[in-house]
């Protein structure tokens, strides 16, 4: 699947993309400690590393969706 790279129509709009960027690596590294720690968190690991593939997906599309969705779900399973 080939997902075309927008880009973004305004400097403060390529400011989000670089802090989503950002939140997505470390979505990522929380997500890989997860799964390397211990058992009890291998699927809260799996599920970060889910939601970190989320944020970069919506930073490559600009999808305020994916975003929303992204958020809605940390908030859920961290409740």
């Amino acid at each position: 699947m080939c997902v075309p790279n927008i880009e973004p129509p305004t400097e403060k709009a390529a400011s989000y993309v670089t802090i989503i960027r950002i939140l997505a690596v470390l979505q990522f590294i929380v997500g890989a400690l997860g799964v390397s720690s211990d058992n009890y968190y291998i699927p809260h690991g799996i599920f970060g590393i889910f939601l970190a593939f989320v944020l970069f997906m919506a930073q490559k599309v600009l999808s305020h969706q994916l975003i929303i969705v992204q958020l809605m779900l940390s908030i859920y399973f961290m409740l």
